[in-house]
C-alpha cells in the first residue's frame, strides 16, 4: 500500500537530530538528484519519504552532546598544516589561524612575513590581535608602544585581484597569490633590536599563542529581504552581496541567522567554499524568521538588567560533520530543525503549550498505544554543568566552567549531565540553556499509538492534549515528534509529554566565574635576551687574561700614580701641562703640532623623507671650505628599488668623485659608502644623486633617511 511519511528531527535538551536517509549523507553531495530533480536529504521531493521513528525516539533524547567543532579547541595556535580544511567563523570571537606562506628576509633575516588565512569566506572584520594575554594591535588604535618598529599588520577582509599583497617585492608572494574569496591577516616581525640586537619582543620568532579577534560571515536575514513573506529590504538569498546588513550590531551573533547561513553556504567564483549548499528553495524562510525573533527577545537577569535570549559564535570547518555543526546551533539556541512539506523548518522551542493544536483521546485511537515512561534512577540527571567560550580579555576565548544547575535527586544521589556550549559566550546565558536540557530531561516519557483520521490536524512540532483514562491522563499535554500519515486514513504517531517547567525562567542565574587576570610576560625578559644585554655592557676585569701582554695596569682608568709612566712620559711631566680646573696650560704644550695637525669642523646633512627617484636628481648635498688637505666623505641611505634597479654617483662641483654605480633590480636596504677625495684648497658642494634605471626611466625608487658627511682631516 502506497504511503506518504512525515517525522520530525528534534534537539529538546540533547535530542539528537534523526533524520532518515535512505544511505545518503545528508548535506552531502546529494542535493541535487542524477537528473537535476531537486532532492532533498537524498531523496526526491515528489517522492519523499522518510521513516517514523515511532516511539524509538525516547532513546535519542539522551545521546551524547554534539562534538566540539575541531578548529574551536585549535584556533588560539597559529600553525603550518598544509591539509588544513577551509574555516568558518561565526559571529564576533576568536578567527582560525593557519599560516599559509612566511618569508625572511634582510641581512641577518632579521625579518619575517606571514599570511595567515583567516576564514574561506569573506568576513565582517578583523579587530584585535594578541599575542599570549597582550594585544598588541588593534583596528582602532593600531600597534602597541611596545612593538613599534617591531610589528606591522595588515588585513583583509576579503581577498581579491585589487588587494593583493606583495612580500619583499612578490618575488613568491605577490599579484598571483591573493586568497581569493577569503579573510586574511599580513604580519611582518622584526626579530632584531632597533638600537641593540637583542632587545626585540619577537627575537624569538611568533609566540606559540595567538589570537586574532574579529567579526565573522557576513549574514543573509530574510526579514530584510522583501521577497520573503514578512520580510522588508534588499537582502536576497541568491546574491551574496547583499547579506550583512543588519537592524542591530549584534545581529550577526544571532545563531538562527547563522544556522541559515551554513545551511545556503558560501560561494566563491560561483562555487561551494564552505557550508551545506541547501537551495534556498528547500528552506522555510519564514520559521527563520520566527527563530530569529525568538532568539532577538530579552530576557531578565538576577542582577538587573536584560540580555538577548539567544548569541552564538564560534568556528566551523569541512573537517566537521555538516550534521554535528547543525546540532551545535540548535543545542545553544534550544531549537529544532524538521522536514515540513520538502522545506527545513527550524522551530526555537518556547512555552507554546497553550496554543495546543489539538485534543485526543481514547475515541481516536486505533489499537494498543504504548507508554515509554521516564527512565530509571540511573538516567534521571539531577545536576547539568560544563562549560561555555569566555571571551574576557583576561581568558581570551578559552573554555570555562558556568555555575551548575541542579535539582533535588529523589533517592539523595547527584547525577550528573555534563552540557559544554561551544558556541555560547555568556555565562549567564549558558545557565539558562543548561537548565532548560535539564529540565527537558526530567519529561522524557514517549506515548505511541496509530490514531484515526482525526490526528490528520496535526503535524510534526504541534502540541496537542491528550486524555487516556488507564495513565490518568487529563488534557496532557504533549508534542508530536513523529507522523506516518497512511493513505488508509491511519496515522501512527509519536508523541513526547511537555510541560511548562521546561521553559522557565525565573532569574535564578549565578555570576558566572570571573577568569583570574593572567602575570603578562614580557618577552624581553628572557634569560637569554638579558644576558646577552649584561654582556655587552659588563666585564670582570681582574678575569680578563693577557694572552698578548697588551692588557693595561690593574685601576689603570682611576688615575695614574706619581713617577708611573703613561705614553712613554711620566705622569707628573704629563699633569704638569694640566691646570688643577683641567684646561690645557697653552705654555706646557707643543701649539705648532695642534695647530698643523688638527681636524675642522665636518659639515653634515640629514633629511628622513622619503623622496622619489626618477630621472637623475640630489637627494643630499652639503657646503665644505678646504686648506687643500684630504677630505672623508661618507653617505647613508635607505633605497626601496624598482625591478629594474637604481643608480647613484657622488659629484664635487658637478664633476663625478663616485661614478655612476648601479643596484640590481628589486634592491631594498641601506645603501652606505666611505670614500676620499684630495682638491686643493677652496670651496665646494659635494653632492649625492640617484635615479630609477632605465633609459629613458621608466620606474620609479625611493630613498630615504638621506645623510651626508663630509670632513677635511688636517687644516
Amino acid at each position: 500500500m502506497g504511503k506518504i511519511l512525515k517525522t520530525v528531527a528534534m534537539v529538546a535538551g540533547f535530542a539528537a537530530l534523526v533524520v532518515a536517509t535512505g544511505g545518503t549523507a545528508l548535506f552531502g553531495a546529494g542535493i541535487l538528484g542524477a537528473a537535476g530533480t531537486a532532492t532533498l536529504f537524498g531523496l526526491s521531493a515528489a517522492t519523499l519519504t522518510l521513516v517514523s521513528l515511532g516511539a524509538g525516539i525516547a532513546a535519542t533524547l539522551l545521546t551524547p552532546a554534539p562534538k566540539a567543532p575541531q578548529t574551536q579547541l585549535s584556533r588560539l595556535n597559529v600553525g603550518l598544516d598544509p591539509t588544513t580544511p577551509r574555516k568558518v567563523v561565526f559571529g564576533t570571537t576568536a578567527m582560525p589561524l593557519d599560516i599559509r606562506y612566511h618569508e625572511s628576509s634582510g641581512t641577518n633575516q632579521e625579518y619575517v612575513d606571514y599570511i595567515i588565512a583567516l576564514a574561506a569566506h569573506k568576513v565582517t572584520s578583523i579587530d584585535e590581535l594578541w599575542f599570549e594575554e597582550k594585544k598588541v594591535w588593534s583596528a582602532a588604535s593600531g600597534i602597541n608602544l611596545s612593538y613599534v618598529g617591531y610589528l606591522t599588520v595588515t588585513t583583509r577582509t576579503e581577498g581579491t585581484s585589487a588587494n593583493y599583497i606583495s612580500i619583499n617585492g612578490g618575488g613568491n608572494w605577490g599579484s598571483t597569490r591573493r586568497l581569493t574569496g577569503c579573510a586574511y591577516l599580513y604580519i611582518r616581525i622584526k626579530r632584531t633590536g632597533n638600537g641593540k640586537k637583542a632587545e626585540s619582543p619577537l627575537a624569538s620568532g611568533l609566540p606559540s599563542r595567538v589570537t586574532v579577534v574579529g567579526n565573522g560571515a557576513l549574514l543573509y536575514d530574510p526579514r530584510k529581504d522583501s521577497t520573503v513573506a514578512g520580510g522588508s529590504g534588499t537582502h536576497r538569498a541568491t546574491d551574496q552581496t547583499t547579506w550583512g546588513a543588519y537592524t542591530s550590531a549584534d545581529d550577526t551573533d544571532n545563531p538562527a541567522l547563522q544556522l541559515l547561513w551554513w545551511l545556503l553556504g558560501w560561494k566563491i567564483n560561483s562555487k561551494l567554499s564552505v557550508g551545506c549548499g541547501v537551495p534556498y528553495t528547500r528552506i522555510d524562510m519564514a520559521s527563520f524568521i520566527t527563530a530569529a525573533n525568538l532568539c532577538d527577545e530579552n530576557v531578565t537577569l538576577a542582577v538587573g538588567g536584560t540580555q538577548k535570549r539567544y548569541r552564538t559564535s564560534g568556528t566551523a570547518s569541512d573537517a566537521d560533520g555538516r550534521m554535528e555543526i547543525i546540532n551545535n546551533f540548535l543545542l545553544s539556541m534550544n531549537g529544532t530543525l524538521r522536514d515540513n512539506g520538502g522545506k527545513l523548518k527550524l522551530t526555537v522551542m518556547k512555552n507554546d503549550l497553550a496554543d495546543y493544536t489539538l485534543q485526543l483521546d481514547e475515541s481516536a485511537m486505533l489499537g494498543d498505544f504504548d507508554w515509554q515512561q521516564t527512565g530509571g534512577l540511573t538516567e534521571n540527571y539531577n545536576v547539568a554543568r560544563g562549560r561555555f567560550v569566555d571571551p574576557s580579555n583576561n581568558s581570551l576565548y578559552q573554555m570555562v566552567d558556568y555555575p551548575e544547575v541542579g535539582l533535588t535527586s529523589p533517592d539523595g544521589v547527584e547525577r550528573v549531565l555534563s552540557v559544554d556550549l561551544y558556541y555560547v559566550e555568556d555565562g549567564r546565558r549558558a545557565q539558562r540553556i543548561a537548565k532548560q536540557v535539564l529540565q527537558r530531561n526530567q519529561y522524557r516519557g514517549v506515548f505511541s499509538t496509530v490514531f484515526n483520521a482525526k490526528a490528520l490536524g496535526c503535524q510534526v512540532g504541534d502540541v496537542i492534549l491528550l486524555s487516556i483514562e488507564a495513565l490518568g491522563f487529563v488534557s496532557k499535554p504533549f508534542r508530536v515528534i513523529s507522523q506516518e500519515i497512511r493513505f488508509d486514513g491511519q496515522v501512527p504517531m509519536a508523541l513526547i509529554e511537555e510541560n511548562a517547567a521546561i521553559y522557565a525562567w525565573d532569574t535564578s542565574d549565578a555570576a558566572p566565574l570571573t577568569v583570574t587576570a593572567p602575570t603578562t610576560y614580557d618577552p624581553l625578559n628572557n634569560p637569554l635576551v638579558l644576558g646577552i644585554d649584561v654582556a655587552g655592557t659588563t666585564a670582570n676585569y681582574s678575569a680578563v687574561v693577557d694572552d698578548i701582554g697588551t692588557k693595561p695596569q690593574d685601576n689603570a682608568t682611576v688615575g695614574a700614580p706619581s713617577g708611573t709612566s703613561v705614553g712613554g712620559r711620566s705622569a707628573d711631566t704629563i699633569a704638569a701641562t694640566i691646570k688643577t680646573d683641567g684646561v690645557v696650560n697653552t705654555n706646557k704644550v707643543i701649539t705648532d703640532s695642534i695647530t698643523n695637525n688638527a681636524v675642522t669642523v665636518p659639515v653634515y646633512a640629514y633629511t628622513a623623507a622619503t623622496i622619489n627617484i626618477t630621472s637623475y636628481q640630489t637627494i643630499q648635498s652639503v657646503s665644505i671650505t678646504t686648506s687643500g688637505s684630504a677630505v672623508k666623505i661618507d653617505f647613508c641611505f635607505l633605497l626601496l628599488a624598482n625591478t629594474s634597479g637604481c643608480a647613484f654617483r657622488l659629484t664635487r662641483n658637478g664633476t663625478d668623485v663616485l661614478p655612476a654605480t648601479v643596484l640590481g633590480g628589486g634592491t631594498g636596504g641601506i645603501v652606505s659608502f666611505t670614500l676620499g677625495d684630495a682638491p686643493s684648497a677652496g670651496t665646494y658642494t659635494y653632492a649625492l644623486l640617484a635615479q630609477a634605471s632605465g633609459s629613458p626611466p621608466t620606474n620609479i625608487a625611493f630613498a630615504f633617511a638621506r645623510s651626508l658627511f663630509v670632513q677635511e682631516i688636517k687644516k
